[in-house]
Protein backbone atom coordinates (compact mmCIF):
# COMPACT_ATOMS: atom_id res chain seq x y z
CA UNK A 1 0.00 0.00 0.00
CA UNK A 2 1.01 3.54 -0.62
CA UNK A 3 0.31 5.96 2.23
CA UNK A 4 -0.46 8.69 -0.28
CA UNK A 5 -2.29 6.44 -2.73
CA UNK A 6 -5.60 7.58 -4.18
CA UNK A 7 -8.32 6.16 -6.35
CA UNK A 8 -10.29 8.51 -8.59
CA UNK A 9 -13.58 7.09 -9.80
CA UNK A 10 -15.91 8.70 -12.31
CA UNK A 11 -19.65 8.09 -12.53
CA UNK A 12 -22.77 10.02 -13.41
CA UNK A 13 -24.66 8.49 -10.50
CA UNK A 14 -24.18 6.03 -7.67
CA UNK A 15 -25.75 2.69 -8.54
CA UNK A 16 -27.12 0.20 -6.00
CA UNK A 17 -24.01 -1.92 -6.42
CA UNK A 18 -21.73 1.05 -5.86
CA UNK A 19 -23.70 2.11 -2.77
CA UNK A 20 -23.48 -1.43 -1.37
CA UNK A 21 -19.71 -1.50 -1.92
CA UNK A 22 -19.25 1.95 -0.36
CA UNK A 23 -21.41 1.03 2.64
CA UNK A 24 -19.48 -2.22 3.16
CA UNK A 25 -16.15 -0.38 2.99
CA UNK A 26 -17.35 2.15 5.57
CA UNK A 27 -18.61 -0.67 7.83
CA UNK A 28 -15.26 -2.47 7.65
CA UNK A 29 -13.33 0.76 8.21
CA UNK A 30 -15.36 1.56 11.34
CA UNK A 31 -14.77 -1.96 12.67
CA UNK A 32 -11.02 -1.68 11.99
CA UNK A 33 -10.78 1.74 13.65
CA UNK A 34 -12.58 0.42 16.75
CA UNK A 35 -10.22 -2.57 16.90
CA UNK A 36 -7.17 -0.34 16.51
CA UNK A 37 -8.37 2.02 19.26
CA UNK A 38 -9.11 -0.87 21.64
CA UNK A 39 -5.64 -2.35 21.15
CA UNK A 40 -3.61 0.86 20.92
CA UNK A 41 -2.64 0.23 17.31
CA UNK A 42 -1.47 3.19 15.23
CA UNK A 43 -1.31 2.15 11.56
CA UNK A 44 1.64 3.40 9.55
CA UNK A 45 0.35 2.46 6.08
Amino acid sequence: RNVRGKAILYADRITRSMRAAIDETERRRAKQLAHNAAHGIVPTT
